[in-house]
C-alpha cells in the first residue's frame, strides 16, 4: 500500500469489474466453390476483404469459375466486408473430407465464419452435405441456391432423397449419390439454412455480358448489410439486391405463396422498387419455431456471444458471488439487445429471464463441477404478412343516435 504523506495526485491500479459480454460477428462468409485457374492453392482458406483482393488470388478465366467470381462481386457490392474463400476443383470437392481437412472442412479451425455459401452448387447430395456441416458446427448458417432451370415449380417444394454410395460415411466426399423427388436438399430441423430461387441476371465478370448467376453471393452481402444497419435480429428480406439486373423467372403471387409455405425464399422484381429478397424462411418445417432466418441467426449470435463472453467463469468457485456475477453479466448483455429491438416486450421482464441460483444448481450439479444458467428469450418475429382490414364507413358521430 502506498504512503500518502506528501500532498499530490496518486495513481493506483485497481482490478476492473466483470467485463461485459461482447456480441460476436455475424456476417463473415465462408465461400467454398469450384475455382480452377486460381493462383491461390486449393483447399486452403484465404481471408478476403474486397473484390480487388479476391481477383488477385482467385481471378480465373476458366468457365467453371464464373459463378464464384460473380458471387464474390455481388457479396462486396451488397455490403459484405469479409469472406474466407476455399477453392476446390469441382462441385464434388465442396463437401470435402473431415479427416483430410478438404472442402468445407478446411475451415474447421476458423471461428469467424457465420454464413456459408457455395455459389452455383445445386447438386442435392452436396447441398445436403453443406447443410449437415452447418448443423454439426452449430455456429454458421448456409444460403443455398436453387437450380438455374426448373421446369416445374412444384419440384422446388419437394425434398430430394440422397442415398450415400457404398463406403461413404459422414464427413466423406461428395461422391456419387442416387437421388429422386425434387430439387430441394432436405429439411433442417433447427433451421440452419435457407433455399433461394430464382437466379438473377448480372454483368458477368469474365465476359462483361449479361448472364444468369446464382444469388447466394449477393444474398450473403444483403445479410451483412442488414446486420450492420439494423442488426442480426432484422429479417434480411424486402431488401434490394444491388447488382441484379433482372431475374431468370418471374414468380407469380399464387406461386409465391406456395413456395413460401414450403421454405423457398423468392427473389422478385418490382416495377418501381427494384429486385428484392421476398422471403425469410429457413429449411425448417413451416410450423417450427426455427422457421425464420433472422430468428435462427439471432439465436446463433446469442449462443456464440454467451459462450465466448462467459469463458472467464470456467474454474471459478461455484458459490453465490459467481452465480450473481453470471446472472448480472448475461442480464446486461440481453438488456442491450432488448433496447436494440431484438426482443419482444414492453419491459425487460417481458423480454427475457436469466436464472442462476440454488434452485437450478442443486448439490448434485455442483458436485459434478457444473454451473447452470437458464435463459429465456422472446425473440422478435418478422411481420411476414401485413393484413389491413377494410370496411365501409358512413361517417358521422360516434355517439348513440335515437
Amino acid at each position: 500500500m502506498s504512503n500518502y504523506d506528501a500532498p499530490g495526485v496518486y495513481i493506483e491500479n485497481v482490478r476492473a469489474g466483470t467485463p461485459p459480454i461482447q456480441g460476436v460477428g455475424t456476417s463473415t462468409v465462408l465461400c467454398v466453390a469450384p475455382c480452377p485457374g486460381a493462383s491461390a492453392p486449393m483447399h486452403k482458406p484465404k481471408s478476403i476483404t474486397n473484390y480487388t483482393e479476391f481477383l488477385k488470388h482467385f481471378g480465373s478465366d476458366k468457365p467453371e469459375a464464373r459463378h464464384v467470381l460473380n458471387a464474390a462481386k455481388g457479396f462486396f457490392e451488397n455490403g459484405g466486408t469479409k469472406l474466407y474463400m476455399i477453392a476446390v476443383e469441382d462441385d464434388a470437392g465442396v463437401a470435402g473430407d473431415a479427416k483430410k481437412r478438404t472442402g468445407l472442412w478446411a475451415a474447421h479451425g476458423l471461428d469467424e465464419p457465420a454464413i456459408v455459401i457455395c455459389p452455383g452448387v445445386t447438386d442435392i447430395a452436396v447441398q445436403k452435405a453443406v447443410l449437415t456441416y452447418c448443423e454439426n458446427m452449430r455456429d454458421r448458417f448456409c444460403i443455398l441456391d436453387a437450380p438455374e432451370k426448373v421446369d416445374d415449380l412444384d419440384k422446388l417444394t419437394k425434398i430430394g432423397t440422397v442415398k450415400a454410395a457404398a463406403g461413404e460415411g459422414e464427413g466423406g466426399g461428395g461422391g456419387r449419390a442416387a437421388r429422386g423427388g425434387g430439387v430441394k436438399p432436405g429439411m433442417s430441423e433447427q433451421g440452419f439454412g435457407s433455399f433461394n430461387f430464382p437466379w438473377i441476371s448480372v454483368v458477368d465478370q469474365q465476359t462483361r455480358k449479361i448472364v444468369n448467376a446464382p444469388p447466394s453471393g449477393h444474398l450473403a452481402g444483403v445479410y451483412a448489410r442488414t446486420d450492420a444497419l439494423r442488426g442480426v435480429h432484422k429479417a434480411p428480406a424486402n431488401e434490394i439486391v444491388k447488382g441484379a439486373l433482372g431475374v431468370s423467372y418471374n414468380v407469380a403471387k399464387a406461386e409465391l405463396g406456395m413456395l413460401n409455405r414450403n421454405g423457398v425464399n423468392v427473389i422478385r422484381e418490382f416495377t418501381s422498387r427494384g429486385i428484392r429478397i421476398f422471403g425469410a424462411r429457413t429449411l425448417a418445417d413451416q410450423n417450427s419455431e426455427w422457421r425464420y432466418v433472422n430468428v435462427k441467426r439471432f439465436l446463433i449470435f446469442v449462443e456464440e456471444s454467451l459462450q465466448l463472453g462467459l469463458m472467464r467463469a470456467v474454474f471459478e468457485p461455484h458459490d453465490k458471488p459467481t452465480q450473481d456475477s453470471l446472472r448480472m453479466q448475461i442480464t446486461s448483455f440481453l438488456l442491450t439487445l432488448w433496447r436494440d429491438g431484438a426482443l419482444v416486450g414492453a419491459t425487460p421482464e417481458e423480454a427475457f429471464f436469466v436464472k442462476c441460483d440454488a434452485e437450478n444448481n442443486p448439490p448434485d450439479v455442483v458436485e459434478k463441477g457444473q454451473i447452470r444458467v437458464d435463459v429465456g428469450l422472446a425473440v422478435v418475429r418478422p411481420a411476414e404478412f401485413v393484413i389491413v382490414r377494410l370496411s365501409q364507413w358512413n361517417g358521422g358521430g360516434s355517439g348513440d343516435q335515437s
